[in-house]
């Protein structure tokens, strides 16, 4: 699971979340914003059941992890607040949580997306993290601290997002940190999605940070 929650921590801004504490008083529709707590536990995935006290996830992995509900616990999907009750299995989900005692995790904030945002945000499928050292006309070449060098392949199939929107292969430079999703087959990485942009100062950081309240590794 720690690779989803790696990515899910990258793209939590794009999908509204803040870094914030949690809010005191009025929800998104208050104007106080969809946050949760600094360096909290991120969990992305498919809703496997519905309690009244908690709900069950399974993850990229097939792992199932349950978060637990509480009354500080806010929903939300686009731009509308939701309830507990709107939840139904099979939805996907992204959640924002408050580690706890017995590897008990608490829901701060939910988020219910489509399909398609489980897609385009690195739901599913292999990844490779580093930085652009070499760019070809059919592939780049990232590098970090753990891995070393790796090849990741591109084809006609591959769709790109820069700051969150989409890009092509000529808006990359050697330098930028990226992550692809994709598929690796007979040791060979071939990458259906590259995202970039999402790791600038203030979240990735200069070379070989780690992410803001983080205290594990980063993806170099």
């Amino acid at each position: 699971m720690a690779k989803w929650m790696v990515t899910v921590f990258l793209l939590f801004p794009l999908l509204g979340f803040s870094q914030a504490p949690p809010a005191q008083g009025p929800g998104p529709s208050g104007g106080r914003g969809f946050q949760g707590e600094p360096g909290g536990p991120r969990i992305m995935g498919t809703v496997a059941s519905v309690g009244v006290d908690r709900i069950t996830v399974k993850t990229g992995d097939g792992k199932e992890q349950t978060i637990l509900l509480g009354a500080e616990t806010r929903y939300r999907e686009a731009q509308r607040e939701i309830q507990l009750e709107d939840l139904k299995p099979g939805d996907h989900v992204f959640v924002m949580g408050r580690a706890g005692a017995n590897n008990e995790i608490t829901a701060l904030a939910v988020r219910r997306v489509t399909e398609d945002q489980m897609q385009r945000f690195g739901g599913g499928g292999d990844r490779a993290f580093g930085e652009i050292i070499a760019i070809g006309k059919n592939q780049l070449t990232l590098r970090n601290r753990r891995q070393g060098e790796r090849v990741v392949k591109i084809n006609e199939q591959t769709t790109f997002m820069k700051q969150g929107q989409p890009a092509t292969l000529a808006d990359l430079k050697v330098g930028d940190r990226v992550m692809a999703v994709g598929k690796e087959v007979n040791g060979e990485f071939t990458a259906t999605r590259i995202m970039s942009g999402m790791m600038g100062e203030g979240r990735w950081g200069g070379r070989g940070q780690r992410p803001e309240g983080n205290t594990g590794p980063g993806p170099q």
